[in-house]
């Protein structure tokens, strides 16, 4: 049960409600009565628990504040991101496969020669510079392929988990992915011919390009 009863203090030999030193304290000089600020202060407290105490067990159920869970706090941040990631190994496919000379360099007396005798030996110290950088180039587009193509396989993994079933997108680039990986694993071997691994290379670049016009500009976010 709440005491409406003011509380009353002493302040200069006077008994006064609190409404009374509430108004009054607008007069006094708190700094000369520290007494009479924390008794005040104490008071004013006091009634603002009780009354808020008051209020809530009547005619309010207080319910804790739980924040609505946001999975995605900057979700065009995130897919922007994505969108530049699959831009960037895209563009070092197309790259390795079609603009990036392997096979040709240019001498110190500004012939084009071949970087590679017949032997398959490096045509000289200048030419392995070159050789050098083919495959560094290949390597980083290999590199890229696997990322993609795990990615894929991880977010097929992470929908079985929850017992959804995956998206049709995501099983044909793990498709694609695949593919590509296994040709360019069959042309290094020798077991297909350059030729036939350009072909499916070519493929693979295409759905990737189509795949990324696809998420920029039809794809709802």
């Amino acid at each position: 049960m709440v005491n409406n009863t003011l509380p009353t203090i002493s302040v200069k030999h006077r008994t006064r409600t609190y409404g009374e030193l509430f108004a009054d304290s607008l007069r006094v000089s708190l700094s000369k009565d520290k007494e009479f600020l924390r008794i005040l202060k104490q008071t004013v407290w006091q009634e603002r628990i009780q009354n808020f105490q008051l209020k809530n067990s009547k005619n309010a159920i207080i319910v804790p504040y739980r924040p609505t869970p946001q999975h995605n706090s900057h979700p065009i941040k995130i897919d922007w991101m994505v969108h530049l990631r699959d831009g960037a190994f895209l563009g070092m496919d197309i790259y390795a496969g079609y603009i990036h000379n392997h096979k040709t360099y240019i001498t110190t007396k500004g012939h084009r020669a071949n970087i590679y005798k017949s032997n398959g030996k490096v045509r000289s110290a200048r030419a392995a510079k070159f050789a050098k950088a083919s495959r560094v180039v290949k390597g980083l587009s290999i590199a890229g392929s696997i990322i993609s193509t795990g990615i894929s396989a991880y977010e097929i993994n992470e929908s079985l988990q929850k017992g959804e079933n995956p998206e049709t997108l995501d099983v044909v680039d793990l498709s694609v992915g695949l593919v590509g990986l296994g040709s360019t694993t069959l042309v290094a071997v020798g077991i297909i011919s350059n030729p036939i691994g350009w072909g499916i290379g070519l493929g693979v670049t295409i759905y990737g390009a189509g795949r990324l016009a696809y998420d920029l500009f039809w794809k709802e976010n």
